[in-house]
């Protein structure tokens, strides 16, 4: 079964980011904000991004490996899995950021649940991570770069290094990608 969900969340997103161009406001009205907690902004929060490149990764990374997911688990696992990693990656990030205003916006948390599941369900699957010279959202096309827990292995890694240690106040939201890659790691386990 070809990966509808995957496609539709994708779009979501993008549509999504362009209506909400040229309004700093609905970051602060729909994102999650750890220094006044709303829980109805979780999930708008999971559809919100700062700018294009924000989007554009997130949204290749989730055709890389939601394509996976939801294509070898079916789309009502995939889907459970996408929002149960993005919950929980929210609440890491209050967890570790309480009293910042800012707000949290973005799918990472979400894709990271992706990543971990893929790592460990799929670890010798064949991902293309460099494949954004090509066509952004190739669904279904996999060239070989290197095997999938080897590439994920290094990135939640890196994630988990940049949220202790140097990047840990950038505003980048590591602990969430942390969290929802472990959700997704013991999810597949």
């Amino acid at each position: 079964m070809p990966p509808v969900f995957t496609t539709l969340l994708v779009v979501a997103n993008v549509l999504i980011w362009l209506l909400s161009l040229g309004s700093d406001n609905v970051f602060f009205t729909y994102g999650f904000i750890p220094a006044s907690p709303n829980v109805l902004a979780i999930p708008t929060a999971m559809f919100l991004h700062g700018d294009m490149w924000h989007l554009a990764g997130n949204m290749y990374f989730l055709g890389v490996f939601g394509n996976i997911i939801e294509t070898e688990w079916g789309p009502k696992k995939f889907a459970l899995l996408y929002a149960g990693g993005g919950v929980v990656a929210t609440l890491a990030h209050w967890v570790t950021a309480p009293d910042s205003a800012a707000p949290l916006v973005g799918a990472s948390g979400a894709i990271a649940a992706l990543m971990g599941a893929v790592a460990v369900a799929f670890p010798s699957e064949k991902v293309n991570l460099l494949g954004l010279l090509g066509p952004l959202f190739a669904f279904g096309h996999r060239n070989v770069l290197a095997p999938a827990g080897v590439v994920l292995l290094l990135w939640f890694l890196y994630q988990w290094w940049m949220m202790l240690g140097p990047a840990a106040e950038s505003g980048i939201a590591w602990a969430a990608h942390v969290a929802g890659f472990v959700v997704g790691a013991v999810t597949a386990g």
